[in-house]
Formats: structure tokens, C-alpha cells, sequence
């Protein structure tokens, strides 16, 4: 009875962090749109969070937010959503680490791109950003996956996203 209390304790406080994580990234999103210096950077005084940052918070926060909810009459939606959802947060982070390489696409330029131009030096994704969404999307696509000796992939890549 007690594991199970526990359970839901932490499915609870996943459901809860997904919800602020999504918040985070609508709030820095309507910054940008409406031009708030206070909405772009959810810390003050300190530089603007870029779109393509605060679009990745939002499809990691859908993604974990329809794993933890999918149940039996919904379950196969749910969980190809938070999949897709999950997917793109890992590509959009490696595109972006591609810039590293010497090829750039310019990928976290495309929303906003008159405003971001505004910025000096101008507003990139940084490079710990992609790598940590990377392992965030990687860690979200196998999260239910188990190995045959009962280890769980998603705790080594949530892991490295948090190192």
C-alpha cells in the first residue's frame, strides 16, 4: 500500500511539473509576441530566452504530460502524441548541436526572426540547451522501456541532461 501511495505521489508531481514546464514556454512565448522584456526571460535582468527554447519546454512538457495521463480508452493517442512530441524536442536539439559542427540551418531563427535580430550578441539556443534537450527527448521516447535485466534507459539519459 505504501509503494503504491508513493506511486502516485510522483506520478502527481510529473503531472504538476509538466504543466509549469508548458506554462514556462507559453509565458516566454506571448514575451516574444508581445514584445514583454519581462515574459521573454523568466528571470529578470537576464537574457531573453530564445522561441525555439521555449517551444522545446512545451513538447517536453506535452510529452510528459501524455505519458503520465494515458490510460486504457485513450492510452494509444496519448503516448504516440508524447512520442512525436518527444521526438521533436530530440530533433530540433540536434539540428541545433549540427551549429557546433559548422553547419548551421539557423533553425532557432525562424520564429520571431525580425525581433531576435534586435539582440547583440544575437539570441541562439546555447549549446548546453541542445545537448540537455537532446537527452530530454531521448529520455521522454524511452521512458517506458525496460531492459531484460529491469534497468530503465531513461534514467541514464535524464542523467545526462541533468550533469
Amino acid at each position: 500500500m505504501q509503494l503504491e501511495a508513493r506511486i502516485r505521489v510522483f506520478k502527481l508531481f510529473s503531472q504538476v511539473s509538466s504543466i509549469v514546464v508548458m506554462l514556462i514556454g507559453f509565458f516566454v512565448l506571448a514575451g516574444w509576441a508581445f514584445d514583454s522584456a519581462v515574459l521573454k526571460s523568466i528571470i529578470p535582468k537576464m537574457t531573453a530566452m530564445n522561441p525555439l527554447t521555449a517551444i522545446c519546454f512545451i513538447l517536453s512538457g506535452i510529452s510528459l504530460w501524455g505519458q503520465g495521463r494515458a490510460n486504457e480508452s485513450c492510452k494509444c493517442a496519448l503516448e504516440t502524441i508524447s512520442k512525436i512530441c518527444a521526438f521533436l524536442v530530440a530533433l530540433i536539439a540536434l539540428i541545433n548541436l549540427l551549429r557546433f559542427f559548422g553547419h548551421d540551418f539557423g533553425i532557432d531563427q525562424i520564429l520571431f526572426t525580425e525581433k531576435l535580430k534586435t539582440y547583440t550578441p544575437v539570441n541562439r539556443m546555447a549549446h548546453n540547451r541542445s545537448v540537455s534537450f537532446f537527452f530530454i527527448g531521448i529520455s521522454l521516447l524511452v521512458l517506458k522501456f525496460r531492459t531484460s535485466k529491469g534497468y530503465r534507459p531513461c534514467e541514464f539519459f535524464a542523467l545526462g541532461s541533468f550533469l
